[in-house]
C-alpha cells in the first residue's frame, strides 16, 4: 500500500514552493530511494531551489518524472536568476506518461550570474494531483585545463598542447573515439558522470553528496551547492 505524507517544503531537501500552505506531498514508490514528490500537492505551484554558480560554467541537470493519471503530465524546468519564472528561462519541457522517465541536459551559466535558481513549473495538470518528481541532480563540469590554454580539456582538441589532435584517442580500444564514446574507459560509468564534479541532490535519496571528479583523479569543490536538508 502506498503511503502519503505532507511536509513543509523547507523540510524536503531545501525546496521552496509558492503553494498556500508551503507544503509538498511525499509518496512511496520512488524512481530513486524510497520516496518521491508530487509537485501538484496543493495545486499547480512551482517548486524551486537556488544554488551558487560560477559564471560561464556548464551545469549538467537531470531529473525523473512520471504522470499520475489521465493525459500526460507536463513539467517545465527553468533555470536563471531568481525568480526564474519567465518563458525565456525554460531549458526543458517534459511531457511524460505512466512510468518513470529520466531527462538530462546541459545549462551554461550566463556572465555575472553567481546564483542560479532551479525551478520546476507544473504546466499540466492544473489541479492538486499530478507530476511525480524525483532524483534531481545538478552537477558542474570539471574545468581541468592541462595545457592552460583557456579551453577545458573536454572541449580542447589538443589538451596536452603537443601539436597532435587528440579527438580520436580511444582509451578503451573499443573502436569508438573517446569524444564519441559514452564510456571512454569501459568501466561501466558514463562519461557524463565522470566528467562532472558531482554535487547531487535528490528529494528521496539517502546517499550523501559526492564531490569527486573521477576523470582526472582529483577531489574538487563543485561550483553548485544544491544540498540535502
Amino acid at each position: 500500500m502506498r503511503r502519503t505524507i505532507t511536509l513543509l517544503a523547507a523540510r524536503v531537501m531545501l525546496w521552496e514552493t509558492e503553494g498556500p500552505y508551503h507544503e509538498l506531498r511525499v509518496l512511496q514508490g520512488a524512481y530513486d530511494g524510497n520516496n518521491h514528490l508530487e509537485i501538484n500537492s496543493t495545486g499547480a505551484h512551482d517548486i524551486w531551489q537556488s544554488i551558487t554558480t560560477d559564471p560561464g560554467s556548464h551545469l549538467i541537470w537531470r531529473f525523473a518524472h512520471a504522470k499520475r493519471r489521465f493525459s500526460d503530465d507536463r513539467l517545465s524546468l527553468k533555470m536563471g536568476e531568481s525568480p526564474a519564472t519567465d518563458q525565456a528561462d525554460e531549458v526543458f519541457l517534459a511531457v511524460t506518461g505512466f512510468g518513470w522517465t529520466t531527462y538530462a541536459g546541459i545549462y551554461t551559466v550566463p556572465a555575472g550570474q553567481t546564483t542560479t535558481e532551479v525551478r520546476f513549473d507544473p504546466i499540466f495538470p492544473t489541479d492538486s494531483a499530478g507530476n511525480f518528481f524525483d532524483a534531481v541532480q545538478v552537477k558542474a563540469y570539471c574545468t581541468s585545463d592541462f595545457d592552460q590554454d583557456g579551453d577545458p580539456d573536454w572541449l580542447d582538441t589538443d589538451s596536452d598542447n603537443d601539436g597532435f589532435d587528440d579527438t580520436c584517442v580511444d582509451t578503451d580500444a573499443d573502436g569508438v573515439c573517446d569524444r564519441e564514446d559514452e564510456d571512454d574507459d569501459g568501466d561501466g560509468i558514463t562519461d557524463l558522470d565522470e566528467m562532472s564534479c558531482v554535487n547531487t541532490v535528490s528529494p528521496t535519496s539517502s546517499l550523501p553528496p559526492r564531490q569527486i571528479c573521477r576523470r582526472w583523479g582529483q577531489t574538487i569543490q563543485p561550483s553548485t551547492h544544491l544540498m540535502p536538508g
